[in-house]
């Protein structure tokens, strides 16, 4: 029976004794017509919706037969994760980070061990010294101490898992020379590099962008001893995306040197530099007139007002004065902005020269 037929008929054509579900109570009939997805089901009395729902052929089965009026649930289905196809299981096991595939994911099952060791689950890699160290009471690599397990150890076995690979790699707080040009050695067709707290200096940094032609997004962030090289454009034409943030060792003379072959460069952030001026600015607009977005927030000592000003106007994101995370990778850093992180700069400036007076 339809619902129109029942609307026909009335409550006075549902005959009680042909219900099975006549023991339900009214909110039990809600819930199970809600389930099926019948369209105004509260304007019915009980037993035409009893009827409907006996019509509409709606699996229910009892859990106790002492007490039918309460005790019954819908049949629900039993799927798991293995029920997945293999497809969706990769696409699912391809974003869980680096660290829990190599300490976790690849124990689970056989299976979930023999995705992890397709090179395509490698091809992203997001390794943090702080969270390696959060994982080290796990024994990874089999048969090694545990205080072995570094986060060097496991970008290295990351690195060797991917075969070449690689695209994406992000490393905080454990990269050195040594390290970078691991990777770059195994990495061709690495596009995106980004890392942080250099625990060495990078004057490898050339020698690793040499070896890196595919990279379009290059980011630094708090290196020690940072040596430039006007040819990085020259190694990598593609690069699109330069981030050099809170690298004081770079200033204008650093950045008229790279903004000399940087043509295709579209994507410029320089945060919390207190060597730059306006000087290396203007070298940057001139040498990089594809430019669409340039961030200079916390650069005490550029001055986006006057002249140079009128020559950002074809840029179509320019950044400066607006607030910012002076340490994006700490969850508990609040934002600072150009006034503060100025005031903060000059003071220090202020008692370092009296500390040298006396």
């Amino acid at each position: 029976m339809t619902t129109s037929e029942s609307d026909e008929r009335g409550p006075e054509a549902v005959k009680e004794g042909d219900l099975h579900m006549k023991n339900y109570k009214v909110r039990e009939l809600w819930a199970i017509a809600k389930e099926r997805k019948i369209p105004r089901y509260k304007k019915y009395r009980k037993l035409e919706l009893a009827q409907m729902l006996e019509t509409d052929s709606v699996a229910v089965k009892e859990t106790s037969r002492s007490k039918p009026k309460k005790q019954h649930e819908m049949i629900q289905s039993t799927a798991t994760w293995f029920d997945l196809s293999l497809d969706l299981m990769v696409d699912i096991l391809c974003r869980v980070a680096a660290v829990e595939k190599l300490g976790n994911v690849r124990k689970v099952c056989r299976d979930w061990h023999k995705i992890c060791k397709d090179p395509s689950m490698w091809r992203v890699v997001y390794i943090d010294s702080e969270y390696c160290s959060d994982c080290r009471p796990y024994p990874w690599p089999s048969g090694l101490p545990k205080d072995q397990v570094t986060a060097r150890m496991m970008c290295r076995n990351a690195v060797d898992r991917s075969q070449g690979q690689l695209v994406d790699i992000t490393m905080i707080g454990f990269c050195d020379n040594e390290l970078l040009e691991y990777v770059a050695d195994r990495s061709p067709l690495l596009s995106r590099l980004e890392v942080a707290y250099y625990e060495d200096s990078v004057e490898s940094l050339s020698k690793a962008l040499k070896k890196l032609p595919k990279l379009e997004e290059l980011s630094i962030y708090c290196a020690l001893d940072l040596q430039v090289d006007k040819a990085w454009g020259s190694y990598c034409p593609e690069l699109k995306t330069l981030r050099l943030n809170r690298c004081n060792d770079i200033g204008d003379e650093e950045i008229i040197a790279i903004s000399e072959n940087l043509r295709e460069l579209r994507h410029l952030e320089i945060h919390a530099n207190v060597n730059l001026s306006n000087t290396g600015v203007q070298a940057i607009l001139d040498g990089c007139p594809c430019l669409k977005v340039l961030d200079l927030r916390l650069c005490v000592y550029v001055d986006l007002n006057g002249d140079i000003g009128k020559r950002l106007e074809h840029i179509e994101c320019v950044l400066h004065t607006e607030p910012v995370k002076y340490d994006p990778y700490y969850e508990g850093d609040d934002f600072t902005d150009l006034k503060t992180f100025r005031k903060n700069i000059l003071d220090g400036d202020i008692a370092a020269r009296m500390s040298d007076s006396d």
